[in-house]
């Protein structure tokens, strides 16, 4: 590039969806925590991964959140994610509510779970709770395969 040229590249960004009124908005992918522009409400967006034993009253992000298998979540209020829950080692809440929903081989799950799509594979352990799917928590735009989520 030669001196006193600038670089017209675009800031990397992804679109998420807030969860306190359902509207989609573009946000830099380096973003953590800003204000959702329609409703004013302050939203976490980037994804969250569960590596080690985590315990918090409630976990809510625009993004995903991802429980390797080692990882085990207990929250007492529940789990919101805008972009899919991704189950592989432990998940302990009253109530998961998300898009899509993934129950690997060998993880654990126990609550309610309400998501536009669920799929559990064989070996996973489902201790008690409510399953209901809810077409409307589907992003109209996102592709309605079982493993969206995981892509």
């Amino acid at each position: 590039m030669p001196s006193g040229a600038h670089s017209m590249t675009k800031p990397l960004t992804r679109v998420v969806r807030c969860l306190h009124c359902a509207a989609a908005f573009r946000v830099p992918d380096a973003a953590t925590v800003l204000t959702c522009p329609t409703c004013y409400q302050r939203v976490r967006v980037e994804g969250v991964v569960v590596e080690n034993e985590l315990v918090l009253p409630r976990l809510e992000t625009c993004g995903r959140i991802v429980i390797r298998r080692r990882g085990r979540l207990y929250t007492r209020l529940g789990v919101r994610a805008s972009l899919g829950v991704e189950v592989l080692g432990e998940l302990q809440a009253e109530t998961v509510n998300s898009c899509r929903v993934y129950i690997g081989p060998q993880a654990t799950f126990r609550g309610d779970c309400q998501a536009g799509g669920i799929t559990v594979e064989t070996g996973a352990t489902i201790l008690g709770g409510r399953f209901q799917i809810d077409r409307n928590l589907l992003d109209p735009s996102e592709t309605h395969t079982a493993a969206s989520c995981r892509a």
